[in-house]
């Protein structure tokens, strides 16, 4: 009898952790499929979770990338025309360059200036040599409008003479289709991994045609409204878990009439932020910029002197709107700014802050020329 009981114990343990190891594969089964199982479990979209819906701003330096390519491209490449051939040597790139990635949107900024050495072949089999150079590489312009300049160092014999001028009507074609080919592969080739698929979308035909060019977005700006005191709440009492504020003072060298237009004037800031922006510049008036990323409210407005602000992300509950104060100040040569911004989501509060320096204030002083080498944070 104690046989068979201890045969039956057996069995009986056998079976059931036979049949649970089944409903635990079933249960696996289930929370792996996207939209099924436990909600708590499942986070959409992304199947490494990373940079969900791309929806956080991330950057990636495109600088050292872009020097090297744009060396290789024109190391040694050759020019032939009518008048002689050309040879290009000793390239050097300064500048920066960025790419950015925001809700699946790929936005450049770059600022290059290309120098480079030539020597030439006269017709007659003379030698002339000189330089060449790029100053304005810029998302401002198309590639057809960037200035080539070229100068030549040699005697100005006829012959060589008609070499600077065949490089300089006939070469900057040369020059500009090369970095139409940098532009290209900045685009298609540098951003790749920025943008992460979702479940969702990779198996639309839309996204099937999109990833030929890496899903990229270059300066697509969608029309944005200005969010009015009327059509938009600036409720404060909205609950949000965890608020964090915060202070930056900064200084730029111009007037304090030149600086409240570039944060305020509707024209100054496409410019400078290269994206969508309008602008109600009134007590109570609206604004949307960064392509509706960011909106508000004008709460108060002295001009050239201090504005208050409803201000938000477009990702924050509805109804959530931090304060801004923005108080500018004249100096000697300089203006002074201090901007404070409370009742900001702690997440958000490190990009919000990033945000105000870096694709405002540092723009503003690049494009502008109001660069000060003097700025901190508290």
């Amino acid at each position: 009898s104690f046989f068979f009981f201890f045969v039956f114990l057996f069995l009986f343990h056998f079976s059931l952790n036979f049949l649970l190891s089944l409903k635990q594969k079933e249960t696996a089964e289930a929370m792996a499929k996207w939209g099924e199982g436990d909600p708590r479990w499942i986070v959409e979209e992304r199947p490494d979770h990373a940079n969900v819906n791309n929806w956080h701003w991330t950057e990636k330096n495109a600088a050292p990338w872009s020097r090297e390519y744009l060396k290789k491209a024109f190391e040694g490449a050759e020019f032939v025309g009518e008048d002689g051939t050309v040879t290009f040597s000793d390239v050097e790139v300064e500048g920066e360059a960025t790419a950015s990635n925001r809700k699946a949107k790929l936005i450049f900024y770059y600022e290059l200036e290309l120098a480079m050495k030539w020597k030439g072949k006269t017709s007659d089999g003379k030698s002339c040599s000189g330089k060449v150079k790029v100053p304005n590489i810029s998302e401002e312009y198309e590639p057809d409008e960037y200035d080539v300049d070229v100068s030549m160092k040699s005697d100005a014999t006829p012959s060589k003479s008609k070499v600077k001028e065949m490089l300089r009507k006939e070469g900057v074609h040369f020059v500009r289709d090369k970095l139409t080919g940098w532009f290209k592969s900045l685009r298609e080739e540098f951003t790749q991994g920025m943008i992460l698929p979702n479940a969702k979308k990779q198996s639309t035909e839309e996204d099937k045609k999109s990833s030929s060019s890496s899903g990229v977005v270059i300066h697509k700006e969608k029309k944005v409204e200005p969010v009015t005191s009327s059509s938009s709440s600036t409720n404060d009492s909205t609950e949000v878990a965890g608020l964090s504020d915060f202070t930056i003072h900064d200084q730029f060298m111009c007037a304090p009439s030149d600086l409240y237009l570039c944060l305020f004037n509707e024209d100054r800031v496409k410019a400078y932020t290269q994206a969508d922006a309008k602008i109600d510049c009134k007590v109570g008036g609206g604004f949307n910029m960064f392509n509706g990323n960011v909106s508000g409210v004008i709460k108060d407005l002295i001009p050239n002197e201090k504005v208050a602000l409803a201000w938000r992300f477009n990702s924050w509950p509805e109804g959530h709107f931090s304060s801004v104060s923005i108080q500018f100040s004249e100096g000697k040569g300089v203006t002074h700014l201090k901007l404070t911004q409370t009742g900001v989501p702690t997440a958000d509060a490190e990009r919000a802050k990033i945000g105000w320096q870096k694709h405002q204030f540092e723009r503003i002083k690049a494009m502008f020329g109001f660069g000060s080498s003097l700025s901190g944070i508290m």
